[in-house]
């Protein structure tokens, strides 16, 4: 079996890019830090598009904690000490 690397740096990305997940058709979920320090999530498709990730009002950021095979990513938003848990969600 033949693997490939691909670097990656999300467009807006200040803080820097990482990666939590990636699947069999090489989708992956990952984050970057803005100039606030706050954290956004993204879906970045094998073609290269990305997909925002963000959940609306979550005023200390989303994390994507990984991605399946169907392209369903496991997110947990932050909002204040509040912390609330979604499966499922794409």
């Amino acid at each position: 079996m033949r693997s490939t690397f691909t670097s990656f740096a999300h467009p807006k990305a200040v803080g820097g890019t990482f990666l939590a997940g990636i699947n069999k058709y090489n989708s992956t979920v990952g984050g970057y830090l803005d100039s606030a320090n706050i954290t956004h999530r993204f879906k970045r498709y094998s073609n290269g598009g990305l997909v925002s990730l963000n959940y609306p009002g979550a005023s200390q950021g989303t994390a994507a904690l990984g991605i399946n095979d169907y392209g369903n990513g496991r997110r947990v938003f932050r909002q204040l000490r509040a912390c609330r848990l979604c499966a499922g969600l794409t």
